[in-house]
């Protein structure tokens, strides 16, 4: 087999790959078992024609043809391993020649995997994000445990600013009912903020079965754009009054989730709140530190290929997301007023981003040989099918090969972080 290799621009190549005739045999001799068994001769058991007679028979050509396919895909899938080339995608085939008693040639135009110079990390400098949690935000995040837990009573009263309600809410404008404006039996907290603080305003001092009419305004930045800023008619009915009484913070109610003492839950929110605190510290300073490698390697032209697969693979993941939340992906995108292909092109430099890091990591723990164990992929599962045991659709998911190479490589990156983090310089 004879390979030469041309290099094109972003990151393609072109192999010419030439057969001869004696490396052809074998394809053509399971061409001529194929050929023979789907068009049987008399006097011959299906697949047992000899080849002199199957090229006699079905002719020289047909065989060339049934065996081009097999004979193309075994060639290219050799000349990429013994080129040692990293491709992405399928390759784009072209026949140059395929005739009896030649060899065959072809072309295979295919993306390659862009070549990555990683730069000398020791000039990598990157801030270290300091710690440091604040008596006030325990407070605050005890607070909101406490309202967790309400005690809520109906009564017979006008609602006071510390109430919830339960309400018939319609929006219209120009007399004509807003999709989606419309709700029954809505529960709006009067001692919390809402998306339309009007409504809230307008509801302090209205009885049970009340009803009001009134303008409200839609913010400015609201993700409807064709809402935002604008004025519409919001008419509410009050059906139900509820006073709503928080549980005071005292020994009761920590033990009430499980702690001996208020002392303890407030020790407990404060180690959850700096661990938190510190997950967010290390994230801003590994997104830190690989844009600055990034900005500093050099990473050869990018192939559209593997731009618009992240991007897509970025819109696969918000439309997760928003499903999670109960909501069609569809609508979503009918709300805020995209495409998806304008959702593509939004999401095309985030993209570039991400696979630019990717290709980074990646690199790098060829670089160091980075590996990761089976018995460590099956440990990470299994951890995450005890975290996810309430939801048997994601644990159905973590099951497949699909997902357990998405387990390998995310811990393959981790040791790539923490080996990185050990090369660049910091910085208070």
């Amino acid at each position: 087999m004879q390979v030469t290799t041309k290099p094109l621009p972003r990151s393609a190549i072109e192999i010419d790959i030439v057969l001869t005739v004696e490396e052809l045999q074998p394809h053509l001799a399971r061409a001529a078992e194929a050929l023979s068994r789907e068009h049987p001769l008399p006097g011959f058991r299906p697949g047992k024609v000899p080849y002199a007679l199957a090229a006699q028979r079905y002719g020289a050509m047909a065989l060339y043809e049934e065996a081009a396919d097999q004979a193309i895909r075994d060639a290219y899938v050799r000349a990429v391993r013994e080129q040692r080339l990293t491709t992405v995608g399928q390759p784009k085939i072209e026949v140059k020649t395929l005739a009896p008693d030649n060899p065959m040639r072809f072309t295979a135009t295919v993306t390659l995997l862009p070549s990555v110079v990683l730069p000398d990390l020791a000039t990598i400098s990157v801030a270290r994000r300091a710690v440091s949690i604040a008596a006030a935000d325990v407070d605050r995040a005890l607070e909101d445990l406490r309202k967790i837990q309400p005690v809520e009573a109906l009564v017979d009263r006008p609602a006071g600013a510390a109430d919830k309600v339960v309400v018939n809410l319609s929006l219209a404008r120009d007399n004509v009912p807003l999709e989606g404006g419309q709700a029954t039996d809505h529960h709006i907290y009067l001692s919390e903020q809402y998306y339309l603080p009007k409504i809230r305003e307008e509801l302090i001092g209205m009885a049970t079965g009340g009803t009001k009419s009134f303008p409200v305004e839609f913010p400015k930045d609201h993700y409807q754009k064709h809402l935002a800023g604008t004025t519409v008619d919001a008419t509410v009915t009050v059906k139900d009054v509820y006073n709503v009484e928080f549980p005071p913070l005292d020994d009761a109610f920590a033990k009430r989730l499980g702690q001996t003492d208020l002392a303890a839950l407030r020790a407990l929110v404060e180690r959850n709140l700096t661990a938190e605190a510190q997950r967010k510290a290390n994230d801003a300073e590994e997104i830190e530190m690989l844009d600055a490698i990034v900005a500093k390697a050099a990473i050869a032209d990018l192939p559209d290929l593997l731009v618009t697969s992240e991007a897509r693979q970025m819109i696969e993941e918000l439309e997760r997301g928003v499903k999670g939340q109960g909501l069609e992906f569809d609508e979503y995108l009918r709300k805020i007023g995209k495409t998806r292909d304008q959702l593509l092109l939004d999401f095309a430099a985030p993209a570039v981003k991400r696979v630019k890091v990717a290709l980074v990591t990646r690199a790098v723990a060829d670089a160091q040989h980075v590996t990761v164990d089976p018995q460590e992929v099956e440990t990470e599962v299994q951890q995450q099918l005890a975290r996810y045991r309430d939801t048997p659709e994601f644990a159905d998911r973590l099951q497949s090969e699909e997902a357990r190479e998405y387990v390998a490589s995310m811990l393959r990156n981790r040791k790539v972080i923490a080996w990185l983090r050990g090369q660049v310089r910091w910085k208070d």
